[in-house]
Protein backbone atom coordinates (compact mmCIF):
# COMPACT_ATOMS: atom_id res chain seq x y z
CA UNK A 1 0.00 0.00 0.00
CA UNK A 2 2.90 2.27 0.67
CA UNK A 3 5.73 3.16 -1.60
CA UNK A 4 8.70 5.46 -1.30
CA UNK A 5 7.96 8.55 -3.37
CA UNK A 6 10.34 9.87 -6.00
CA UNK A 7 9.49 13.55 -6.32
CA UNK A 8 9.47 15.43 -9.62
CA UNK A 9 8.80 19.19 -9.66
CA UNK A 10 8.32 21.95 -12.21
CA UNK A 11 10.87 24.63 -11.38
CA UNK A 12 11.16 28.24 -12.46
CA UNK A 13 13.96 29.49 -14.67
CA UNK A 14 15.49 31.32 -11.71
CA UNK A 15 17.74 29.38 -9.35
CA UNK A 16 16.01 31.08 -6.43
CA UNK A 17 13.02 29.11 -5.26
CA UNK A 18 9.82 31.06 -4.69
CA UNK A 19 8.32 30.84 -1.17
CA UNK A 20 5.13 28.86 -0.55
CA UNK A 21 2.27 30.82 -2.16
CA UNK A 22 0.01 30.27 0.86
CA UNK A 23 -0.09 28.65 4.29
CA UNK A 24 -0.57 24.88 4.49
CA UNK A 25 1.25 23.96 1.28
CA UNK A 26 3.06 20.62 1.01
CA UNK A 27 6.77 20.88 0.20
CA UNK A 28 7.24 18.19 -2.44
CA UNK A 29 11.02 18.45 -2.13
CA UNK A 30 10.81 16.97 1.37
CA UNK A 31 8.41 14.06 0.78
CA UNK A 32 9.47 10.81 2.44
CA UNK A 33 6.37 8.57 2.32
CA UNK A 34 3.06 8.21 0.51
CA UNK A 35 0.09 5.90 1.07
CA UNK A 36 -3.02 5.60 -1.10
CA UNK A 37 -5.98 5.10 1.26
CA UNK A 38 -8.81 5.32 -1.31
CA UNK A 39 -8.94 5.58 -5.10
CA UNK A 40 -8.99 9.40 -4.82
CA UNK A 41 -7.15 10.08 -1.54
CA UNK A 42 -3.50 9.86 -0.51
CA UNK A 43 -1.56 10.38 2.70
CA UNK A 44 1.80 12.09 2.30
CA UNK A 45 4.51 12.60 4.90
CA UNK A 46 7.36 15.08 4.51
CA UNK A 47 10.43 15.50 6.70
CA UNK A 48 8.51 17.82 9.01
CA UNK A 49 4.76 17.56 8.30
CA UNK A 50 1.90 15.27 7.25
CA UNK A 51 -0.91 15.79 4.73
CA UNK A 52 -3.89 14.24 2.97
CA UNK A 53 -4.25 14.86 -0.77
CA UNK A 54 -7.59 14.72 -2.57
CA UNK A 55 -7.72 13.91 -6.29
CA UNK A 56 -10.26 14.87 -8.92
CA UNK A 57 -10.55 11.34 -10.34
CA UNK A 58 -9.71 7.72 -9.58
CA UNK A 59 -5.94 7.26 -9.70
CA UNK A 60 -3.56 4.30 -9.27
CA UNK A 61 -1.06 6.31 -7.23
CA UNK A 62 0.45 3.28 -5.49
CA UNK A 63 2.45 2.33 -8.58
CA UNK A 64 6.26 2.44 -8.32
CA UNK A 65 7.67 5.60 -9.85
CA UNK A 66 4.76 7.82 -8.78
CA UNK A 67 5.71 11.48 -8.27
CA UNK A 68 4.28 14.88 -7.40
CA UNK A 69 4.22 17.60 -10.05
CA UNK A 70 3.79 21.24 -8.97
CA UNK A 71 5.29 24.66 -9.64
CA UNK A 72 8.42 25.19 -7.53
CA UNK A 73 7.54 21.98 -5.67
CA UNK A 74 4.70 23.59 -3.65
CA UNK A 75 1.51 21.49 -3.58
CA UNK A 76 -1.32 23.68 -2.31
CA UNK A 77 -4.48 22.40 -4.03
CA UNK A 78 -4.30 24.96 -6.84
CA UNK A 79 -4.69 24.34 -10.58
CA UNK A 80 -1.95 22.50 -12.46
CA UNK A 81 -0.86 20.32 -9.55
CA UNK A 82 -0.75 16.59 -10.16
CA UNK A 83 0.13 13.13 -8.91
CA UNK A 84 1.92 11.57 -11.86
CA UNK A 85 2.12 7.80 -12.22
CA UNK A 86 3.88 5.83 -14.98
CA UNK A 87 0.54 5.62 -16.84
CA UNK A 88 -1.51 8.73 -15.94
CA UNK A 89 -1.57 12.23 -14.48
CA UNK A 90 -4.10 12.87 -11.69
CA UNK A 91 -5.17 16.38 -10.73
CA UNK A 92 -4.90 17.38 -7.06
CA UNK A 93 -7.93 19.33 -5.85
CA UNK A 94 -7.23 19.89 -2.15
CA UNK A 95 -4.44 19.58 0.43
CA UNK A 96 -5.20 19.05 4.13
CA UNK A 97 -2.52 19.39 6.80
CA UNK A 98 -2.71 16.65 9.48
CA UNK A 99 -1.42 16.17 12.99
CA UNK A 100 0.71 13.10 13.73
CA UNK A 101 -2.26 11.41 15.44
CA UNK A 102 -4.60 12.16 12.54
CA UNK A 103 -2.06 10.80 10.06
CA UNK A 104 -1.58 7.55 12.02
CA UNK A 105 -5.33 7.08 12.47
CA UNK A 106 -6.15 7.59 8.79
CA UNK A 107 -3.30 5.32 7.72
CA UNK A 108 -4.69 2.54 9.89
CA UNK A 109 -8.21 3.13 8.59
CA UNK A 110 -7.09 2.39 5.02
CA UNK A 111 -8.26 -0.56 2.97
CA UNK A 112 -6.95 -3.60 4.91
CA UNK A 113 -7.68 -6.03 2.07
CA UNK A 114 -5.60 -4.02 -0.39
CA UNK A 115 -2.80 -3.73 2.16
CA UNK A 116 -2.64 -7.50 2.61
CA UNK A 117 -2.57 -8.05 -1.14
CA UNK A 118 0.33 -5.62 -1.50
CA UNK A 119 2.27 -7.23 1.33
CA UNK A 120 1.82 -10.70 -0.11
CA UNK A 121 2.95 -9.56 -3.53
CA UNK A 122 6.08 -7.90 -2.15
CA UNK A 123 6.88 -10.84 0.11
CA UNK A 124 6.77 -13.31 -2.77
CA UNK A 125 8.78 -11.04 -5.04
CA UNK A 126 12.21 -9.47 -4.96
CA UNK A 127 11.68 -5.91 -3.77
CA UNK A 128 11.23 -6.52 -0.03
CA UNK A 129 12.72 -3.06 0.58
CA UNK A 130 9.37 -1.72 -0.63
CA UNK A 131 8.15 -2.08 2.94
CA UNK A 132 10.09 1.02 3.95
CA UNK A 133 6.96 3.15 3.53
CA UNK A 134 4.89 1.23 6.10
CA UNK A 135 6.65 2.36 9.27
CA UNK A 136 3.76 4.56 10.43
CA UNK A 137 1.31 1.64 10.59
CA UNK A 138 3.48 -1.49 10.72
CA UNK A 139 6.44 -2.68 12.78
CA UNK A 140 8.94 -5.49 12.43
CA UNK A 141 8.93 -7.96 15.37
CA UNK A 142 12.63 -8.53 14.73
CA UNK A 143 13.26 -4.84 15.50
CA UNK A 144 11.47 -4.85 18.89
CA UNK A 145 13.75 -4.13 21.83
CA UNK A 146 11.25 -4.11 24.72
CA UNK A 147 7.53 -4.03 25.46
CA UNK A 148 5.09 -3.19 28.24
CA UNK A 149 1.35 -3.35 28.88
CA UNK A 150 -0.54 -0.05 28.90
CA UNK A 151 -4.15 -0.71 29.82
CA UNK A 152 -5.61 -2.80 27.00
CA UNK A 153 -2.75 -1.89 24.64
CA UNK A 154 0.86 -2.96 24.23
CA UNK A 155 3.70 -0.44 23.92
CA UNK A 156 6.85 -1.56 22.12
CA UNK A 157 10.19 0.15 21.61
CA UNK A 158 12.07 -0.64 18.42
CA UNK A 159 15.42 -0.18 16.77
CA UNK A 160 15.37 3.27 15.15
CA UNK A 161 17.64 2.11 12.34
CA UNK A 162 15.47 -0.88 11.43
CA UNK A 163 12.15 0.95 11.88
CA UNK A 164 12.72 3.92 9.63
CA UNK A 165 13.32 6.31 12.50
CA UNK A 166 10.26 5.22 14.51
CA UNK A 167 11.28 4.42 18.08
CA UNK A 168 8.03 3.21 19.60
CA UNK A 169 4.54 1.97 18.77
CA UNK A 170 1.17 1.52 20.43
CA UNK A 171 -0.51 -1.77 19.48
CA UNK A 172 -4.28 -1.94 19.92
CA UNK A 173 -5.60 -5.43 20.64
CA UNK A 174 -8.98 -6.62 19.45
CA UNK A 175 -11.33 -7.85 22.16
CA UNK A 176 -10.48 -8.51 25.80
CA UNK A 177 -6.94 -9.69 26.47
CA UNK A 178 -6.18 -9.40 30.22
CA UNK A 179 -3.25 -11.81 29.89
CA UNK A 180 -0.97 -8.89 29.00
CA UNK A 181 -0.95 -7.98 32.71
CA UNK A 182 0.66 -11.21 33.92
CA UNK A 183 2.07 -13.33 31.06
CA UNK A 184 5.70 -12.29 30.72
CA UNK A 185 6.69 -13.63 27.29
CA UNK A 186 5.51 -11.98 24.08
CA UNK A 187 5.98 -12.99 20.46
CA UNK A 188 4.19 -12.04 17.25
CA UNK A 189 2.60 -13.98 14.39
CA UNK A 190 1.98 -12.27 11.05
CA UNK A 191 -1.16 -13.12 9.09
CA UNK A 192 0.78 -12.86 5.83
CA UNK A 193 3.81 -14.82 7.05
CA UNK A 194 6.26 -11.90 7.02
CA UNK A 195 8.32 -9.97 9.55
CA UNK A 196 5.59 -7.30 9.74
CA UNK A 197 2.67 -6.64 12.08
CA UNK A 198 0.15 -4.08 10.77
CA UNK A 199 -3.22 -5.08 12.20
CA UNK A 200 -4.00 -7.13 9.10
CA UNK A 201 -6.21 -10.24 9.35
CA UNK A 202 -4.30 -12.99 11.16
CA UNK A 203 -1.83 -10.69 12.97
CA UNK A 204 -1.68 -11.73 16.65
CA UNK A 205 0.30 -11.06 19.80
CA UNK A 206 1.13 -14.40 21.44
CA UNK A 207 1.43 -14.12 25.22
CA UNK A 208 2.93 -17.05 27.12
CA UNK A 209 4.49 -17.80 30.48
CA UNK A 210 7.84 -18.77 28.98
CA UNK A 211 9.92 -18.05 25.89
CA UNK A 212 10.11 -21.58 24.48
CA UNK A 213 9.45 -22.03 20.78
CA UNK A 214 7.01 -24.88 21.50
CA UNK A 215 4.91 -22.66 23.76
CA UNK A 216 4.72 -19.93 21.11
CA UNK A 217 3.83 -22.28 18.27
CA UNK A 218 1.09 -24.10 20.18
CA UNK A 219 -0.30 -20.91 21.73
CA UNK A 220 0.24 -22.31 25.24
CA UNK A 221 -1.08 -19.08 26.67
CA UNK A 222 -3.15 -16.57 24.74
CA UNK A 223 -3.15 -15.32 21.14
CA UNK A 224 -4.59 -11.80 21.09
CA UNK A 225 -5.69 -10.28 17.79
CA UNK A 226 -3.85 -7.12 16.72
CA UNK A 227 -6.47 -4.55 15.69
CA UNK A 228 -4.21 -1.60 14.81
CA UNK A 229 -0.64 -0.31 14.98
CA UNK A 230 0.16 3.36 15.66
CA UNK A 231 3.59 4.94 15.49
CA UNK A 232 4.18 7.07 18.60
CA UNK A 233 7.18 8.93 17.21
CA UNK A 234 9.05 9.23 13.96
Amino acid sequence: MFNTLFVLMLTSVSDVRAPAPQAGCLDARRVTQMQQITSTELLVKTQSARYQLYLADVCNAHEPGTSLLASDGWVCGRSREFVRTPTEQCAITHVEALSADEYASRANDGDATAAVAQLEMRGNGIEVKGFRGTHQRCFRPSAVRSWSADGDDILVTTSLKRSGGVGSYRIELGGNCPEIAYLGALSWESGVGLDLICGNPGDVAVLTSDFSWTARRTYDGRACRVAAVHAIDG
